[in-house]
Formats: structure tokens, C-alpha cells, sequence
């Protein structure tokens, strides 16, 4: 890889006596971005090595011990000396094969610090500052009597300044510890987490720890201490060191990239910078190209197929050739068979990576596929044995280059043995996959392997890696939070291309009906191909749940491979703005967290005259809860002068393709920017006092897209505001309740639309219930009491999802004054109201109670009855979903004999869980293997509260008509029944 520009490089050595550490405090030198806004120091702290770094002259990180601790008790950067100081600067571009932008500079000044311990020993510490962020790293040369280095950890620490607000996953060295929900504490209360974890401090200034060019040695993750992080390597459970490698090399960058805004963050490209020019592209790279790939991904995922052979086998010759001519007729690159080739019974750990299954011709689907200009891609699933894969890898990759494939998928499903999934044993290996892959010209996108740290530059063919909780526990688990999607840009996402799989069009297909969903509208889903940066871009559902979709030709035309990029909005967990160039082509992609709100972006990075906009978004009618699929979509006339909108609902979205417009699109409507406002108003002329009303406005929008606004009604003692969403040149109504109490007339106002409502005093009125209270709630009910009104029957309201109360809920004889509502979900607010009924009057509302549904515990025993020539010393376990459960450790949770052939165990577990389980004898070589449990189809219970907390589920069938997930075991995989 060429520089595009020369390289300036100025380099200053200065000499500097040696001096102890301990006789000395304070800095020894400092080095500064190119611009002066950012510095790190590096000096001496009681003895310690330490760092510090400033913007603009504020503190971000304050003093900071440096080092590694070594096993033989001793630490590299104890007892320092500084012998010299040279500082450089250098200020090139480079061309990536491919990237978020086709030209990335690279101007920085580097510090390079030598240092000696009082014990003779000698290391570099390597500073690096940008004007996006700084990095050190640690270079310790071949000296006498330290010829390799076996580091136990870091003393490595950021000791951040202030009480940032921080994003960050609980550290876990479980093969899918980067798999879990982002999650929002201040600075001071987040814990141990993975990498990357992000901040922000209260004048907008953002920062995110990360590690750069990860090359033999361990991962790191981040421990909390005395207000501290401090990076902590990824051990080996066999022995002492996390790392055991030669002196003479540099360790990982620690990198820091700091920007004044979130999207600073989005737009670095840091971490590619820190990591070595390609290593590849000495020859031809024309085999490294992004793509687009369909695949049965979606449908193993909701159990509706089976990884392995049988009946319900997915990866089927016929199906595959179904996939391809999806794939052709749409645009899109390539088809994934996950579970093409032998070895999907049992623990995964000993698949062929060579032989099909017994219903898939490898060799017909490969050319069938090239025949329609649709790549095969490969998959891999190593079932974390990594020796398994490493002896097969040479004749897999050869045959696969043979075939002209050149796009694989590899997973690592399990604790790989005697390793963490980070260690140093398993980072060499995903390495080596790369460099191996590269010689037979294979594209890798890798799932449950190590974060990534910018080895794109280094090793284009990494096309993708997965290392964060993707799509896919939109399937099988509660799934993935509106925010948590909004967090994934400004975390996991700048280490690397991440493949998340967008493109689901199906947003409430449950087929197995355990109340699973993708937690996003349609539009949402469309917005992540331009928002999420990727070689590879998923089209995962179903070919069917495709068909006549309104989003289905932006998933054709948005492309793969990017020109240009630039983040036009953000904020961490809560929106993103993306527009992205290729060719002469832009795309925006916009999208929202937990709250609908419409943005405003400027078109200034088109060019000249007249583009089309062809835009998706989240209609009116389109409801997050109850109807996320509907879209609007509108092309019209813009130019670089007009501000776009992107109106979204909860968990929405846009996604918008700009081409310069041809003489055929004159008859485009010229855009007109959608400026929401209050035509009318209706509320009723008069009402009883205390009475709770309704008031209708009537909202405009007379542009040419969705358009949104917060419209707030004001009366009396109240305000409430609703953020409407109108379709383009219509109009929609809100309503608002408000409980107007008071003598005389209340003027009600709602966008500067005004009416006015009497208020009267009838004698003789229904009273309203008094002392309306909540005197029980779960996950799955709330319970209501009241005082009686003599005579009177009631009618229970709740207040709907647009805020109102609608028809009652419920109506309750006379005599009884208490209601239970199991009509409810599990964390959501209700409110609720009682009004006494006698004869043909009725009262006005009682009290307001308000209630969130939190989710109870719930004391959950299994009972399972098993074959009888199960062997009478064995045990059984159950491995599940649930963390308590491993999770889907085999050997974990031990059972208890409570009968013959009988077995029990009893967990705490919340109500509204859905547990998927198996049973086991303690390995997934003696699993339970019959009917339809079988592979990765599980038993599944959802935990129900009831009335008393208490749930039995009975796993003792012996009635063929029981349903499967609930009857006794009547096989085990190594004893057929």
C-alpha cells in the first residue's frame, strides 16, 4: 500500500541525564497533537512510571502508573530512569482497499521516551498524539538476561478525570463476553468491562479506551480499582503469564481517541492508523471486495430449521439453489448455508470443513451460483476447537480456493479448551486464519472471536468480525434494547467493521410463538446499512418476508464498498446521522434510540444542481409497538442548499439514496421541508369540574417527507407535550387529556390554537371513588382497590400508549371494590383512574395511580423423568439460557434424584423469562437427542408469576401426545432410545 503524499518526518533527540525516579517527580517530556488542542505528559510519580493527558488544557486523564509486571515478580516501569527523548512528526495518506473512506491521513507526532530501571534493564515507551485521540505502547529490547518477557498483566491504568458519563459491558471471559447489553452509569459506578468503553464529560468532549494492532499477546479488558481502570490482560488458565513472547518488540498500542463530540468519535480512523501498512497487497487485491449476502441464518435462528442432518435440515442443495436466485434477481452478492457439511451433532467441537452433508452438493451449489454471478460463502463453525480447525484449515482453504470461493464465515461457539476466547493462543490464531485465508484469496468475517483493534489496514480480507450482541438475540432472547443499538457506533464499532446482520422486514415474526421480536421499525433496519460500517452487509430475513416489501430496492441498491463518509449527527445511545458516498451516489442513514424525535441534517456535501432523494421512513402509521413495518416512501428534488428531515419513531428510522437527477426527473416535486403545525383544535364546550378531557389538534405537515414535532397543550395547572408524526401534505390529529378543575372557564392552548371550556357543579353528582391505590403488582399484574360509592358499579380505565384514557378497561359489579389487570407487560408504566357508575350518571374520576410493572422473582422447580437405562451413577444436569445455567454449560448445574427415574432442580428466575433448556448426564456428548429435541432446538417454559410465585415445570410426560418441550426424556445421544 502506496502513500498518496510523501511523508514529512522531523525528528528532535534530546539528551537527558539519567536521572533516579525516586529523586525525581514530575514531567520528563510531553508530546502534542498536530493541532495543540491534545498533550500527554509522561513523568514519574513516586517512583512509578505515569502518564497524563489534557485537551485544551483540561484534564482527561490524570496521572497514570505505566508498566508490565513480569513473573518474576519484577515491573518494567519501577525505579526509571529517562536516558533520551526523541520526538518526530509525520503527515501522509494511505489508500485502503477498502474502508469508510478511500483516502485516510495519518499526520501525527510521535515521543519516544527510553527509560532504565534501577536493576539495568531497558524499555521504550512510544507515544503517539493525533488530533483524534493518543496511543503509547510499551517496546522492550533483546537484552542480556531478559530474552523473552512472560507478562503476569499491565500496571497499565487510565485514571480518568471528573465523573464522566461512561458506556461499557461487564468484563467476562466467557466465549461471548462481548455479547451483552451496553450499559449507561456514571464514571464512579461503572465495574470491570470489555473494550471498548466509552465516555463523556459535561462540555461534550468524548473519549473511548481501545487497543490497537493486537499481535501476539492477550487481550485487554479494563479493571475498576480506587477509581481506576487499569488494563488487565486476558490470562491463560495453565499458567502464570498472559503473554509469554520475545524481547525485541513493541506490545499492543493503548489507545485513547478523543474528539469534541460524539461524532468525532464515529468519523476517526485511529485505530486503522495505529496498525502496520497491508501486508497483502503486493499482488493482486481484486478478490477483496465488500458484499452483500442473504443466507437460512434467519430461520436457524428461530429454530424453524437445523443446523445439523435430518428432516429439518436447512442447508439442503435445493434450498441453497432458492437462496441463489434470491439473491440474483435482488442484487446481492453472495448466499450463506450455514450447516452445509458434516459434523453438527453434539458439541460442534468436531465438524469436517471439507465434507457436505449427505443433501448438499457443494460442488453444484458453488457453480450454480457462479452461473448466476452469486458468491457461495463458506461457513466454518469451529465449535471453539481450535486444533480441530487449525489441522483442517490448509486442505479447507484449498478447496475452497479451487471452487473460486473467496467469502467465509467462521464461528467459535463454546469455551474454547484450556483457552479464553481473548488469550494469547486464541488472538494467534484468529491471526492466522487471516494470513491463511489471504493466500488462498478468501474474505473472513469472524463471529464470537476477539474485538477488533484496526487490523483491516493491515489484513483487508477481515471484511467483518462480529464481537458484539448482534441481531441475532432478537431471536432467541428478550433481545436487543433501542439503545443498546444506538450504542454499538460509539463503541464496539470503532475498533472495526462489525457485522450485525440488518435487514430484517418481518419485525414481529415469532413463529415458535415465545413473544420474541426485532426491537426496530422497518426504516430502522434499512438505516443500519448506511449507519453501521461493514464489508460484508447482511439481507437476513426470509426470501418470502421480502417479497412486495416497500424497503426491498434500497436493500438492493445500497452498496457495500464506501468512497466517503461523514457523521452528520450523534449522540451516544440516543441518534445517528450517517451520509456515506460511493461512486456518485450518497446514502444517509438516520436513526433513533428510545424516544421518537425528528432531526434536521444539511445536504452541503452534495455537489452541484439537482439530485433525487429517494427516501424511507418511518410513516405515521407506523407504531414501534404494534406496527413497526410501515414506510413512507417519497422521492422529490433537492439541492445542497436544503435541510433534510428525518422524522422518526421510537426505535425508528430513515435511510435515504441521493443520485445527481437526470432530465427524466423533472417531473419530480421540488423538496419542501416538513414544518409541522396546529391548524385546529376541539375540545368539548363544557365539562365537570374535576372531570378529565379530551382535546384534539389538528397538526399540518405541507412537506414533501414525514415530518415531526413536539406539539404541547397548556391549561391551568398543566402541561403536556407530544411528539407528533405527519405524513407528507397531510394532516393527523393528537389528543391530549388534561383534568380541569376550578369556578370558572379554562382557556386550553395547543400550538398557538386557543379554546375555552366551562366548568360546572352539578348537585346531587355521582361522587367519585376515593383512596384509588395499587395493593399488588408483578411483571403480569397489577391489582387496584378503592372505597366504595354506595350504590354504584364502576368502570376501570388504564391509560393507552398515546397517553389517554380510551373506553374502560374493565367494569366491576356493584359490591366489589377491588380489580385485577393481568392485561399488563413486564416493565411498563400504567396509569390508572375508577369511576363510580349509578344508573345512567357516572362520576368523575377518582385519583390517578401510576404503576411500573417490574418483574418478580419467581421460584421455578424442573422435574424431568428420564430413561430408565439411563446408567444408574450417572447425574443430570440442565444447561440453558439462563446465566445460572452457564450459560449452556453441560456440566454445570447438577440435578437431584427425587424419585426413580426422577429428577429435580429449582432456580430463581424473573417472571416473563423465557428459559430455552436441554438436559444432559454433564457433556454435550451424553445430551438428551430424540423427537424434536434435537441439535439447537430446546425445550422452552416462560416463567410465570401466577398468584402465588411459585411455577412447576413438569418435564414427566409419558403421553406421546404431550408436546415435546415438556415431555420425559426419551433418549440420550449416546443411548438411542
Amino acid at each position: 500500500m502506496k502513500a498518496a503524499a510523501a511523508s514529512a518526518v522531523l525528528t528532535l533527540l534530546i539528551t537527558l541525564s539519567p536521572t533516579p525516579a525516586a529523586a525525581a517527580s514530575g514531567p520528563a517530556a510531553r508530546v502534542s497533537s498536530p493541532d495543540g488542542r491534545l498533550t500527554l505528559a509522561v513523568g514519574t510519580t513516586g517512583g512509578h512510571l505515569t502518564y497524563s493527558v489534557t485537551r485544551n488544557g483540561r484534564t482527561l486523564v490524570e496521572p497514570s502508573k505505566l508498566g508490565l509486571r513480569l513473573t518474576d515478580g519484577s515491573t518494567i516501569g519501577d525505579a526509571v530512569s529517562v536516558t533520551r527523548a526523541t520526538t518526530r512528526t509525520r503527515d501522509d495518506t494511505w489508500r485502503p482497499v477498502w474502508g469508510a473512506d478511500s483516502v485516510v491521513r495519518d499526520h501525527h507526532r510521535e515521543l519516544t521516551v527510553g527509560l532504565r530501571q534501577a536493576d539495568g534493564r531497558r524499555f521504550d515507551l512510544i507515544v503517539r498524539a493525533y488530533d483524534d485521540g493518543v496511543a503509547f505502547r510499551y517496546r522492550v529490547p533483546d537484552q542480556e538476561g531478559l530474552r523473552t518477557l512472560e507478562i503476569v498483566d499491565e500496571v497499565t491504568e487510565f485514571a480518568l478525570a471528573g465523573d464522566p458519563a461512561a458506556w461499557w459491558t461487564p468484563r467476562s471471559l466467557a466465549y461471548d463476553g462481548d455479547e451483552q447489553l451496553w450499559r449507561a452509569t456514571p464514571y464512579r459506578a461503572m465495574g470491570d468491562t470489555m473494550t471498548p468503553a466509552t465516555f463523556r464529560w459535561g462540555d461534550g468532549t468524548h473519549l473511548s479506551i481501545h487497543e490497537a494492532d493486537l499481535v501476539d499477546y492477550a487481550a485487554m479488558t479494563l479493571v475498576k480499582a480506587d477509581g481506576r481502570l487499569r488494563a488487565a490482560l486476558t490470562p491463560t488458565p495453565d499458567r502464570a503469564a498472559a503473554v509469554v513472547t520475545t524481547t525485541g518488540r513493541a506490545t499492543p498500542w493503548r489507545v485513547l481517541t478523543v474528539s469534541r463530540d460524539a461524532a468525532g468519535l464515529v468519523d476517526s480512523h485511529l485505530l486503522e492508523n495505529l496498525n502496520p501498512p497491508c501486508t497483502i497487497c503486493q499482488t493482486d487485491t481484486s478478490w477483496i471486495s465488500p458484499t452483500k449476502y442473504v443466507g437460512i441464518w434467519w430461520a436457524l435462528q428461530h429454530q424453524q430449521y437445523t443446523w445439523e442432518e435430518g428432516p429439518r435440515h436447512g442447508a439442503t442443495t435445493d434450498r441453497a439453489k432458492q437462496y441463489i436466485d434470491f439473491a440474483a434477481a435482488h442484487r446481492i452478492g453472495g448466499v450463506l448455508t450455514e450447516g452445509w457439511n458434516k459434523g453438527w451433532e453434539g458439541s460442534w467441537a468436531d465438524q469436517s470443513f471439507t465434507e457436505p452433508a449427505d443433501d448438499f452438493d457443494l460442488e453444484a451449489v458453488v457453480a450454480y451460483g457462479k452461473s448466476k454471478g452469486v458468491e457461495w460463502v463458506a461457513h466454518n463453525e469451529t465449535g471453539a476447537s481450535l486444533d480441530n480447525y487449525e489441522a483442517q484449515i490448509d486442505a479447507a482453504f484449498a478447496l475452497y480456493e479451487r471452487l473460486g470461493v473467496h467469502y467465509l464465515k467462521t464461528g467459535y461457539v463454546g469455551q474454547i479448551p484450556g483457552q479464553y476466547t481473548y488469550s494469547q493462543r486464541s488472538v494467534n490464531h484468529y491471526r492466522l486464519v487471516l494470513e491463511k485465508a489471504a493466500r488462498h484469496r478468501i474474505n473472513v468475517v469472524c463471529h464470537e472471536c476477539v474485538h477488533a483493534t484496526g487490523e483491516v489496514r493491515t489484513f483487508p480480507n477481515a471484511l467483518s468480525r462480529e464481537a458484539m450482541r448482534g441481531q441475532e438475540y432478537d431471536a432467541f432472547s428478550a433481545g436487543n434494547t433501542p439503545e443498546h443499538t444506538l450504542t454499538l457506533p460509539f463503541t464496539r464499532m470503532l475498533s472495526g467493521p462489525m457485522d450485525y446482520t440488518p435487514g430484517i422486514m418481518n419485525i414481529l415474526w415469532d413463529p415458535q410463538g415465545f413473544d420474541r421480536r426485532v426491537h426496530t421499525t422497518v426504516a430502522k433496519q434499512l438505516s443500519y446499512y448506511v449507519n453501521y460500517f461493514s464489508g460484508v452487509q447482511m439481507a437476513a430475513d426470509l426470501p418470502e418476508h421480502y417479497a412486495g416489501t416497500p424497503g426491498l430496492p434500497f436493500v438492493e441498491r445500497v452498496p457495500a464498498r464506501w468512497d466517503e463518509s461523514r457523521t452528520l449527527s450523534a449522540a451516544v445511545g440516543d441518534h445517528l446521522v450517517t451520509a456515506r458516498r460511493s461512486g456518485a451516489e450518497w446514502y444517509v442513514g438516520a436513526m433513533t434510540g428510545d424516544r421518537a424525535q425528528a432531526l434536521r441534517y444539511r445536504l452541503d456535501f452534495l455537489g452541484r444542481g439537482d439530485w433525487v432523494a429517494e427516501s424511507y421512513t418511518d410513516a405515521a402509521a407506523t407504531d414501534y409497538a404494534t406496527d413497526p413495518t410501515p414506510l413512507a416512501v417519497n422521492r422529490s428534488l433537492v439541492t445542497a442548499r436544503d435541510t433534510f428531515v428525518a422524522a422518526m419513531d421510537r426505535s425508528g428510522g430513515q435511510a435515504v439514496r441521493f443520485r445527481p437527477a437526470t432530465r427524466a426527473d423533472r417531473a419530480l416535486p421540488r423538496y419542501v421541508e416538513p414544518r409541522p403545525r396546529v391548524t385546529a383544535l376541539d375540545a368539548p364546550a363544557a365539562v365537570e369540574s374535576g372531570d378529565i378531557v379530551t382535546i384534539t389538534a389538528t397538526v399540518e405537515n405541507r412537506g414533501t417527507v414525514p415530518g415531526g414535532a413536539d406539539v404541547t397543550m397548556s391549561a391551568p395547572g398543566t402541561s403536556q407535550t407530544r411528539y407528533v408524526r405527519v405524513d407528507p401534505r397531510s394532516t393527523r390529529t393528537v389528543r391530549f387529556q388534561a383534568r380541569l378543575t376550578g369556578d370558572g372557564p379554562v382557556v386550553v392552548t395547543v400550538g398557538g390554537q386557543r379554546t375555552t371550556v366551562r366548568l360546572l357543579h352539578t348537585p346531587g353528582a355521582v361522587p367519585a371513588p376515593a383512596n384509588l391505590t395499587v395493593t399488588r403488582f408483578a411483571g403480569s399484574v397489577v391489582a387496584l382497590a378503592w372505597d366504595p360509592v354506595p350504590g354504584a358499579s364502576y368502570q376501570v380505565f388504564r391509560r393507552t400508549a398515546d397517553g389517554v384514557y380510551g373506553d374502560p378497561v374493565a367494569t366491576v359489579p356493584a359490591g366489589t371494590t377491588t380489580y385485577a389487570d393481568s392485561g399488563v407487560t413486564v416493565d411498563t408504566t400504567y396509569a390508572y383512574v375508577v369511576r363510580a357508575v349509578v344508573g345512567a350518571a357516572r362520576s368523575v374520576p377518582s385519583n390517578e395511580v401510576v404503576q411500573t410493572t417490574v418483574p418478580q422473582p419467581v421460584t421455578v422447580t424442573w422435574r424431568v423423568r428420564v430413561p430408565s437405562t439411563t446408567p444408574p451413577a450417572d447425574t443430570v444436569y440442565m444447561p440453558g439460557s439462563l446465566p445460572e445455567l452457564g450459560p449452556w454449560d453441560p456440566g454445570r448445574v447438577a440435578m437431584t434424584r427425587v424419585g426413580p427415574d426422577l429428577w429435580e432442580v429449582t432456580l430463581p428466575v424473573l417472571e416473563g423469562t423465557v428459559v430455552q433448556y436441554k438436559y444432559t448426564r454433564g457433556s454435550w456428548e451424553t445430551v438428551e437427542h430424540w423427537g424434536e429435541i434435537v441439535g439447537t432446538v430446546n425445550r422452552v417454559v416462560t416463567v410465570t408469576y401466577g398468584t402465588t410465585g411459585v411455577q412447576l415445570v413438569d418435564d414427566t410426560s409419558l403421553d406421546p401426545a404431550t408436546p415435546d418441550a415438556h415431555e420425559a426424556v426419551r433418549a440420550w445421544i449416546d443411548i438411542p432410545g
